[in-house]
């Protein structure tokens, strides 16, 4: 049996070692080439990723501040509106009552007039009518 010749040893080892260092080679420079490729590709996509997420993270801080100095502003003008009409709704009270007052106080001249001219039967209905009445407008006053 060859395998067992001791003269054969070195030869055997020779031809075993380069094959073993051909295989070693050939598998280093083909599938660790690619293995290497794949790694770093997948860490330039994850390089990619994290730029992108921090990218993303600023634009949201932005948007963020955004909206918050929108609602400050919103807050704002609601309020310079809110007492915009608040006074304007004063004035237009101020106004109409003015109109009420000098228009209740006509018609209440008015009445005591007619009353005077009036018989003295009427007299007690229109009085009781005209402290009714007289009531009412006082009443409408003191509730505005």
């Amino acid at each position: 049996m060859p395998q067992l010749d001791l003269d054969r040893y070195s030869h055997m080892i020779f031809w075993s070692l380069t094959i073993l260092l051909l295989l070693y080679f050939t598998v280093i420079k083909t599938f660790c080439k690619k293995i290497g490729d794949i790694v770093s590709a997948r860490e330039k996509e994850i390089q990619e990723l994290a730029n992108l997420e921090k990218k993303h993270e600023a634009e949201r801080k932005v948007l963020q501040e955004d909206i918050i100095a929108c609602k400050k502003r919103s807050l704002v003008e609601a309020e310079q509106i809110e007492t915009f009409m608040s006074k304007r709704l004063l004035a237009e009270k101020e106004v109409i009552l003015k109109g009420f007052d000098s228009r209740a106080l006509e018609i209440k001249n008015q009445h005591k007039l007619s009353m005077n001219q009036l018989s003295s039967k009427n007299k007690s209905n229109l009085c009781l009518l005209s402290s009714r009445i007289e009531s009412l407008v006082e009443r409408y006053l003191f509730k505005q």
